[in-house]
């Protein structure tokens, strides 16, 4: 038997009568082979790691946002909470000390300061333990001939409403403690949306 790295491959014979020269393969340079194998196979690593590195920070930079939304969220939440809690609180408090301290004398003064000339009856709406006292008050005064006194029981003590025909004056404690109080929550809300 022949030796396998002796034969070559079969080639027909020349007729042309010219000399023909054979080529023999050229054998690759073993270390050229080794040397480009690595640099294709280091080129591919380091595209392949610098792609896995780009994903792994995208990745880590979504999960941080997403852990930071909720905590800003939280936060914010919190602040709301923790305001409405202070207004409840306040609004709690001055609810008791100005039905305490109500001055039906000068709110039913300022509220007709505000009526101005009335013309026709007169409608006062307030709470029942302050009808004899507003009563006697419009006496006194000789404010308009006509008008009626209408009990509210909802209606805080010192606080009324006036009813003419052509005006209405809302100067219950009620209404005077939600303006309040809507304004404080608006400057809240506005200073919660202030950038830190």
């Amino acid at each position: 038997m022949s030796d396998p790295a002796d034969t070559r491959p079969w080639q027909p014979p020349n007729l042309s009568g010219r000399a023909v020269r054979r080529e023999e393969p050229a054998v690759p340079d073993p270390d050229a082979l080794r040397r480009e194998a690595f640099e294709a196979g280091y080129a591919e690593g380091v595209a392949a790691g610098r792609a896995r590195g780009e994903a792994m920070v995208a990745e880590l930079s979504a999960l941080w946002q997403a852990m930071a939304r909720p905590l800003a969220e939280q936060e914010e939440t919190l602040l709301r909470d923790l305001t409405g809690i202070a207004l409840d609180a306040a609004e709690a408090i001055l609810r008791r000390e100005l039905v305490r301290g109500a001055d039906v004398e000068a709110v039913l003064s300022e509220a007709l300061g505000q009526l101005g000339d009335i013309e026709g009856l007169l409608e006062v709406e307030l709470h029942p333990a302050d009808v004899e006292l507003v009563n006697d008050l419009l006496g006194r005064r000789g404010e308009p001939a006509q008008w009626r006194l209408k009990e509210n029981p909802s209606l805080a003590r010192g606080g009324l409403r006036l009813h003419t025909p052509v005006s209405y004056i809302d100067a219950s404690l009620e209404q005077a403690l939600e303006e309040l109080f809507a304004r404080l929550r608006r400057e809240a809300e506005h200073g919660l949306q202030e950038p830190s």
